[in-house]
C-alpha cells in the first residue's frame, strides 16, 4: 500500500499544496482532480519524486520511499503531463536506454510488448523531436510501462490519445490492476474518474476539497465547479 501523509509544498514563500494525504491500496485506482493551479500536478510530481516536498512523507509497506531511487526505478512508472523526452534520440534509442536503466533486456517490438501495442515499431528510426505530440505521448506511456510498475502515475494522459490507443492503454491499466498494481490518475474528465477509479481526491487551491467514493463524485458541471472553484467557500470532506 502507498500512503502519503501531510504533503506540503511552497514556491517563493507561497504554499501551493497544504497537508495532502491519501492511501492507495493494491489493485486500486485513485483519481486526482482539480482545475489548473489546484495542486494536483504538484502532488503527483512529488509522489514521482520529480519535486521535493517541504513537509510530509510517502510510505510503501510502512517504509518511507522519499529519496529511494532504487524503489523508483524498480516499482514506479510516471507519465507526466508534458513529455520530458530527449529530442535528439530516436524512438529505438530512447526505449533501449530506459530498458537498460530498468535492468531489462530482450526485443523491444513484439506483438505483446508495450512498444508494439503503442504502435512504435514504425517510428523506431525517427528522432523524438520529429514526432507529433500524440506520438510522443505514446512513447512516454511505453517507457512508463516497460517493466509493469507496481505504482503507475498518470497526469492527463488519455485525452492526448486517439480512440484506438485509449483502448490499448485502458486494457493495460486493467491488466496491471489485476496483477495487484495501483494507479494514480490525474484528470479533468468526470466520467473517466467515475468509470476508472474507486476513489477520487479533489484538490482546490492546494487543499483537499473532496476525498471519497468515485461513485458519489458528481458529474453535473455546476456541482463540479462548486466543488473545485477556489472562490466557493463550501468544502466537501468525505473520509
Amino acid at each position: 500500500m502507498l500512503v502519503a501523509t501531510g504533503i506540503t509544498k511552497q514556491y517563493r514563500n507561497k504554499t501551493v499544496l497544504y497537508d495532502a494525504s491519501f492511501t492507495l491500496a493494491p489493485g486500486e485506482t485513485l483519481g486526482i482532480a482539480g482545475h489548473n493551479g489546484s495542486g494536483k500536478t504538484t502532488l503527483l510530481s512529488i509522489v514521482a519524486q520529480v519535486t521535493k516536498p517541504d513537509a510530509g512523507d510517502i510510505l510503501s509497506g510502512g517504509v518511507s520511499i522519499l529519496g529511494n531511487r532504487t524503489f523508483l526505478r524498480e516499482h514506479m512508472g510516471y507519465i507526466p503531463q508534458h513529455n520530458g523526452l530527449l529530442g535528439d534520440l530516436t524512438v529505438r534509442e530512447t526505449l533501449r536506454f530506459w530498458q537498460r536503466a530498468y535492468g531489462l533486456s530482450g526485443p523491444l517490438f513484439t506483438g505483446g510488448s508495450i512498444a508494439g501495442l503503442m504502435g512504435l515499431e514504425g517510428l523506431a528510426a525517427k528522432q523524438v523531436k520529429a514526432l507529433s505530440g500524440g506520438m510522443q505521448r505514446r512513447l512516454s506511456i511505453a517507457l512508463a510501462l516497460l517493466r509493469r510498475p507496481r505504482y503507475l502515475l498518470m497526469d492527463e494522459v488519455l485525452p492526448a490519445l486517439d480512440r484506438h490507443y485509449r483502448a490499448v492503454l485502458r486494457s493495460e491499466m486493467d491488466a496491471l490492476r489485476r496483477a495487484g498494481s495501483s494507479i494514480l490518475y490525474c484528470s479533468h474528465e468526470a466520467e473517466d474518474l467515475r468509470s476508472m477509479c474507486e476513489r477520487v481526491l479533489v484538490m482546490r487551491d492546494g487543499k483537499t476539497a473532496y476525498y471519497g467514493s468515485a461513485a458519489e463524485f458528481p458529474t453535473d458541471p455546476a456541482a463540479l465547479d462548486a466543488m473545485m472553484n477556489p472562490a466557493t467557500e463550501h468544502m466537501i470532506n468525505d473520509g
